[in-house]
């Protein structure tokens, strides 16, 4: 019998596109057929948070809208028009041709095209990201591949001590990334680093720019952007610190700084302070917010998850080290390479006091809701499903309250709201205790 898979939490290759939209100032391209890029915001944009794009929205990006004269003759030509009259008509930065499932069959030479303008001095770069060969993180990373391949220098002229080059966010796919990017720099700066980021507003090719001076590069995530940054320790020397998981809250947020401050040679006071501070403004949020919730039989004892790896580890560690939740099935839904799969299992094996959770690697979330459908009645007290709007009906079935923190996110606008750090920790600790109130109200003492 054939295999499917059904309510996938990944986009295509071509949905990479926009990583470039969060860069303010580089608009993408489309080299592709009609229909792509409203495939993509399925997954992404709108239909994720209602987001929309820094300086440049998908509703209005050049397309070729290929179609199937284009695939029998080429669309080469077609390209090279669209290019010529782009980049006399929008004023961008930097402009990044993105080739589609129907440019890759075709064989258009985009790297001929696109090189023409470039020599011309025309910063325009391609990309070739068919849905064929991944999904939008792979998509993504093809991006940031092609400027830093084909726009930044080959060699680094100086190092800028305390510059340190941020990683492991995926703009739009991550519904809190602005929120995120904000709320690490702020990090970064308290502690004496000079922090730079690439996406968001009034960020763009001035950061771009400085990308080969950093001392080191910071990926905070399982996988996504390790790639980048060996990338860019092979071509300009600059180390990197990978910190596996996303800090949420206090415990993974301290012991985050601590390996910071040791790899990067931190002032130790200024680091120690700054943990303090954070912790009395985190606790006593705390305790002023859980006040009323003491009905036992109202809060949530355990959680499931079908999330992205990100969102799904950096969340089991808060629920499980700062709130006592315990883990039952954990799905990891956004494409983990094989080679990263052990080492996120591991982190999965390392919660305090012992705690261990199994990991199910897939991208077949139709299939993580049916098993998690099939818990229903196994547990008196109300458990938590931490994904998508796709929860829904597991949701539902199970009674449980659902968090939405993954793509894709139809019914929330998410503006600046992050999950990052001790702050972050509070607004994670709001949306969960949200939909407590939401479901059975609040009793007054």
């Amino acid at each position: 019998m054939g295999q499917f898979t059904e309510k996938q939490g990944v986009g295509c290759a071509l949905a990479g596109f926009y990583t470039a939209l969060a860069i303010e100032k580089v608009l993408p391209i489309i080299h592709g057929g009609p229909g792509c890029v409203a495939n993509a915001q399925q997954i992404m944009g709108n239909q994720n948070g209602s987001q929309q794009g820094v300086g440049f929205s998908e509703g209005m990006l050049p397309s070729t809208n290929l179609t199937d004269t284009d695939i029998v003759f080429g669309g080469g030509k077609k390209l090279d028009e669209l290019i010529d009259n782009t980049v006399q008509y929008f004023d961008a930065d930097l402009y990044i041709a993105i080739g589609g499932c129907v440019a890759a069959i075709i064989g258009d030479d985009m790297e001929e095209i696109t090189g023409k303008y470039r020599k011309t001095g025309k910063p325009v770069l391609f990309t070739e990201a068919p849905g064929f060969k991944g999904n939008n993180i792979w998509g993504h990373t093809q991006i940031l591949k092609s400027i830093i391949e084909q726009y930044l220098p080959d060699k680094r002229e100086k190092v800028n001590k305390g510059q340190v080059n941020v990683w492991g966010i995926v703009p739009y796919y991550d519904p809190f990334w602005a929120g995120t990017c904000d709320a690490v720099e702020e990090l970064l700066k308290d502690i004496g680093l000079k922090p730079n980021i690439i996406y968001g507003k009034g960020r763009g090719i001035k950061n771009i720019d400085k990308i080969p001076e950093a001392e080191f590069n910071l990926v905070l995530s399982p996988w996504w952007d390790v790639e980048i940054a060996e990338l860019l320790t092979e071509r300009y020397g600059t180390p990197f610190l990978h910190y596996p998981s996303l800090p949420i809250g206090p415990t993974e947020t301290k012991r985050f700084l601590k390996v910071l401050e040791e790899y990067a040679n931190l002032d130790s006071e200024v680091v120690s302070d700054y943990i303090r501070k954070k912790e009395d403004r985190y606790y006593f949020y705390i305790e002023k917010g859980i006040a009323h919730l003491y009905d036992a039989r109202k809060l949530p004892k355990r959680f499931y998850t079908m999330a992205n790896s990100t969102y799904a580890l950096g969340i089991a560690k808060y629920f499980i080290n700062d709130l006592g939740l315990v883990p039952e099935k954990q799905f990891i839904t956004d494409g983990v390479p094989q080679k990263y799969q052990k080492q996120i299992a591991e982190e999965y094996k390392s919660f305090d006091g012992g705690i261990e959770s199994d990991v199910t690697f897939t991208l077949d979330v139709g299939s993580a809701m049916i098993e998690i459908g099939n818990d229903e009645g196994k547990y008196h007290n109300a458990t938590v499903i931490v994904g998508s709007s796709w929860n829904d009906v597991p949701a539902k079935k199970l009674g449980a309250y659902n968090l939405h923190v993954s793509a894709p996110i139809g019914d929330r606008v998410i503006l600046d709201r992050s999950y990052f750090g001790f702050d972050g920790g509070l607004h994670l600790f709001e949306d969960l205790y949200d939909k407590v109130a939401g479901m059975f109200g609040i009793e007054m003492a």
